[in-house]
């Protein structure tokens, strides 16, 4: 700031810190990806000595952001770290969207006290060090955190080396996010969790190295593997043959200024390998941790600007993931090919774009893929997306593969929907599902094929919090299911047995009605089961709502439906069979006999073909109206999401009578009442 040293220069100290951290703690967290476009005056100077920074002239924009970088650096310094409480993190990961992209993310910080709720709902704590544990859409990675502090109390401590490289090269507890800037604070809060045991790690190995935590870039939903073209944004893969083909759009324009250009990469398919290898590579563990091998031998070459590499090269890198007895040459010559495919992708990337910085993006593509598609989990925990259907996957073809992949989205549901058909299909059998949702997927119609699939697996516990906001700035209405697998999601016959359930049992049911106190006390309340006066715990036989899903000849009973889709090549129908399921009204005993003699006594009672009692269709005759319609539903509907046009202070709008909007899916603008406006805070 006095002239001593170029604000530009402490760019380069930036950089040169990063270089550090990326050596000397975990690489994949400080490695360049899209976040590094920071570095390019860092890049300009690196060659120059003291003296020609100083007599250089620097754009303003270099000198401005140079300044802004030591006082950040300042700033931070004057922190004691060690003092702070809470999930700083988190609490800047919620903060940092703006209320329309919270609202399109759909995304809720989750309190600490109600994530290790839910996590130790589903008995993850004692004797996991060997399973596998998943937050299929992880945010800023509270439930990741959550998970650390558990498995950690499983490692032991004279074998931690062995032990960190198991947590990490073998995906113990993975987190997954559509959103980069979440990916990055997880991936910064797992290491950050496991920072002291790395560091005990170190003083027994000296050459321990984590080369990445398994937390990736990639939208869970989707599953390329399970159709000819998937589609992951305007991401395309095709698994045809011997191999996967991606073709991925880059951050970069063509020189035309117009459409994004497009990258093309390949590998091999996991049984490709299998068979290549003679089974040296059996399982999709295996799998995972040889393409690990592949993407540290390509990056390594990378930095040294080679692109090209030979087996013989490449076989140290599998070592870190393969015992020696293993014949790891066959291994890695299975993948030679691959590796020099990507590294020739680099290097056209920087020679032809001045870029290579995008290999991390399709590193996440790679393993992302292979972690959700390939390998199944012994605990799926999280809280998912509530967000409307119509804000994600809206193209054509997305829609399709939605359709295409879960039962749930035929109807006009809400995303975490699909990600508890998701999260249950990334179970092993025997394998328990955590999570936070809506509870709306009781009572509504769109959660009909949920509560089909849930009714035939084990329910280990429901709470329904009603119309109790557990979230700060948001109305919502929340529930906490926890589920342990029993079969496969496209079995509908094996647990039927003259068209009833066999698999009947006790669910632990608790029901909050209101609270006034603090959200960690609540989880104790809960904890201890004692009922107050506005929460209630009772126990629910399953046999109850299994007996409002249909069933007929041995099975659950489906009726088909058909949609239609504009395709690149016409017109393509797809066909579903749908399971039949009513509603479920979670209530005590006592509460729930009154429901069924006002149903016995009522002379009229509204209902349509879903009213399922006993297994079957109810034919009461004073059940009537048939079909039953959602009249208007305003909050999933842009043509009632409503943006102003003209800039106003939301704390300036009590003051106004009339405002002009434009609806988001009309094009045009109108006066309305303020008072008939409800604010997005």
């Amino acid at each position: 700031f006095r002239g001593q040293i170029e604000p530009v220069s402490h760019v380069q100290t930036g950089r040169s810190l990063m270089r550090t951290l990326r050596e000397e703690l975990v690489e994949s967290v400080f490695e360049q990806d899209i976040y590094y476009w920071w570095t390019q005056p860092a890049e300009e100077i690196e060659d120059l000595s003291s003296r020609e920074i100083s007599e250089e002239e620097w754009p303003s924009e270099y000198d401005e952001f140079g300044k802004s970088l030591i006082e950040f650096t300042i700033t931070m310094a004057r922190f004691d770290f060690s003092s702070i409480r809470g999930d700083p993190l988190g609490e800047l990961y919620q903060q940092y969207f703006d209320p329309k992209t919270r609202r399109a993310l759909g995304e809720f910080y989750t309190p600490p006290s109600v994530c290790d709720y839910i996590v130790g709902s589903t008995e993850y704590g004692e004797n996991v060090r060997y399973e596998r544990l998943i937050d299929p859409a992880c945010g800023s990675g509270t439930f990741i955190v959550t998970a650390l502090e558990r498995y950690k109390k499983n490692m032991d401590k004279e074998e931690l080396p062995g032990a960190l490289q198991d947590l990490c090269n073998r995906a113990r507890v993975v987190g997954l996010d559509i959103h980069p800037f979440a990916v990055v604070l997880a991936q910064i809060r797992f290491m950050l969790e496991i920072l002291e045991d790395y560091k005990q790690a170190i003083e027994i190995d000296p050459n321990l190295v984590l080369r990445r935590l398994p937390i990736f870039r990639t939208d869970s939903l989707l599953d390329e593997s399970q159709a000819q073209e998937g589609v992951q944004q305007s991401l395309t893969a095709s698994y045809t043959g011997d191999k996967v083909e991606f073709t991925m759009p880059l951050p970069i324009r063509n020189r035309g200024g117009g459409k994004f250009e497009s990258m093309d990469f390949e590998f091999p398919r996991f049984s490709h390998v299998q068979s290549t290898t003679l089974g040296e590579i059996s399982n999709q563990q295996q799998y995972f941790s040889a393409l690990c091998a592949v993407f540290d031998g390509v990056k390594s070459q990378a930095a040294e600007e080679s692109y090209e590499i030979t087996t013989d090269q490449l076989v140290p890198y599998f070592y870190d993931y393969f015992s020696r007895e293993r014949a790891v040459e066959q291994i890695a010559g299975v993948f030679k090919n691959t590796a020099n495919e990507f590294l020739e992708t680099i290097r056209e990337l920087r020679e032809e774009y001045n870029d290579g910085r995008l290999l991390k993006l399709i590193e996440d593509v790679v393993l992302g893929a292979t972690l959700k598609n390939d390998i199944r989990y012994d605990y799926v925990v999280g809280n998912p997306p509530w967000v409307a259907k119509q804000s994600r996957h809206t193209g054509e073809e997305e829609k399709r593969q939605m359709y295409e992949l879960y039962l749930s989205a035929w109807n006009e549901t809400d995303p975490y929907l699909q990600f508890i058909e998701r999260g249950l299909d990334m179970l092993r059998i025997g394998g328990k599902l955590g999570f936070l949702v809506s509870n709306r997927y009781l009572t509504n119609q769109g959660g009909k094929e949920i509560r089909a699939l849930l009714a035939k697996n084990n329910i280990l516990e429901l709470i329904d919090f009603t119309d109790y906001q557990l979230f700060n700035n948001a109305t919502n209405y929340s529930s906490l299911v926890t589920v342990k697998k029993e079969v496969d999601n496209d079995d509908w016959d094996s647990f039927i047995r003259d068209d009833e359930f066999t698999n009947t049992h006790q669910i632990p049911t608790a029901r909050v009605r209101e609270w006034d106190e603090s959200i960690p006390e609540l989880v104790e309340q809960i904890k201890s089961r004692e009922p107050t006066d506005t929460i209630d715990f009772f126990e629910m036989d399953s046999k109850m709502l299994q007996k409002r899903v249909y069933t007929r000849s041995g099975r659950v009973k489906t009726e088909e439906y058909t949609k239609k889709f504009n395709g690149e090549f016409g017109t393509v129908s797809l066909t579903r069979n749908l399971p039949i399921a009513d509603i479920w009204p979670i209530l005590p005993p006592e509460e729930l006999q009154i429901v069924k003699k006002i149903e016995r006594s009522s002379e009229m009672r509204l209902g349509d073909k879903e009213v399922i009692r006993n297994n079957k269709p109810e034919s009461e005759s004073n059940l009537v109206g048939d079909n039953i319609k959602v009249g208007i539903q305003t909050s999933g509907d842009g043509v009632y999401v409503v943006n102003s046009t003209t800039g106003i202070a939301k704390e300036e709008l009590h003051n106004l009578n009339k405002l002009t909007i434009t609806p988001e899916a009309v094009d045009g603008t109108y006066t309305v009442e303020t008072g008939l406006l409800k604010l997005d805070i």
